[in-house]
C-alpha cells in the first residue's frame, strides 16, 4: 500500500501560536518576493484540538499556496478569530432537529 497512517499527537494548540509560527517559516520567501505579511488576531486566545505537527503543516502550505498567487508583491492578510459554529442538526423520523 502506497499510504501508511501517521501516529499522531491530538492537544489543545493555541490558534494563533501556531499561525504566527507558519509566517516565520514562510517570511523569508514573502520577504523575497515583496509580499507584506500581516495577521490580525483577536486578543483572547483560543485552542483547537489536533496535531500540531499536521496543522502546521496546513497552515504553512495554505500560506506558500497564496505566495504561489502573488509574483508580483502585495499584502497577505491573515485573519485568527473563533466563530461560533452552527447548530448541530440530525433529519430522523422526517423531522429536523437542532441540538445545542
Amino acid at each position: 500500500a502506497l499510504w501508511k497512517p501517521v501516529a499522531t499527537e491530538e492537544a489543545f494548540e493555541i490558534v494563533r501560536r501556531l499561525v504566527e509560527d507558519a509566517l516565520f517559516i514562510v517570511r523569508p520567501r514573502a520577504n523575497q518576493q515583496r509580499v507584506r505579511l500581516e495577521l490580525h488576531s483577536a486578543d483572547e486566545p483560543f485552542c483547537v484540538v489536533g496535531d500540531a505537527r499536521q496543522l502546521s503543516d496546513s497552515l504553512v502550505n495554505l500560506l506558500v499556496n497564496a505566495l504561489d498567487e502573488m509574483p508580483a508583491g502585495g499584502q497577505l492578510e491573515i485573519t485568527v478569530r473563533r466563530e461560533t459554529p452552527p447548530p448541530r442538526q440530525t433529519f430522523h423520523g422526517g423531522q429536523l432537529r437542532q441540538h445545542p
